[in-house]
């Protein structure tokens, strides 16, 4: 009987001489009003940058070189989903792409600020640089006079 009193104590001072040796789990008192204090008091919020002129208010919006309709999904329920540059964000750089106005596995792409629309069948490339639409699954270059990039 004694004798597992006595392992009963030795344990028990094994087991405080662990735990002094241990972190700090919590904050101390300090520590928690500093963070206390800095969650309640945020740093203010840099100043706004404003433009010196109105050269600098406009954007300038990078078209790509290209624009390659890669497919699309029509759901019977459910949003229709396009492929752009390999994409299916319907906003990209320097154009987006009107799913809503789909007709005819056709779809049109507003490039720059709405400025030019094209319209794209699935597997064609439109050049941006001269206008050129390039049909990938015969690898002819049909030339549309109608558009006129800048």
């Amino acid at each position: 009987m004694y004798s597992k009193l006595f392992l009963l104590g030795l344990l028990s001072i094994v087991n405080v001489a662990q735990a002094t040796g241990l972190q700090r789990l919590f904050t101390t008192v300090e520590e928690r009003s500093q963070l206390n204090y800095t969650r309640e008091n945020p740093p203010p919020p840099p100043p706004p940058v404003t433009p010196d002129s109105p050269e600098e208010i406009e954007e300038t919006v990078k078209i790509p070189e290209s624009i390659t309709f890669n497919g699309l999904l029509e759901r019977s329920q459910g949003p229709t989903t396009v492929w752009v540059n390999g994409s299916s964000q319907p906003v990209q750089e320097g154009f987006h792409a009107d799913v809503e106005a789909i007709k005819d596995d056709t779809l049109p792409i507003v490039i720059g600020k709405g400025q030019q629309e094209i319209n794209l069948k699935p597997g064609q490339t439109i050049n941006t640089m001269d206008g050129n639409i390039k049909e990938h699954f015969t690898g002819t270059v049909k030339v549309d006079k109608s558009i006129e990039l800048d």
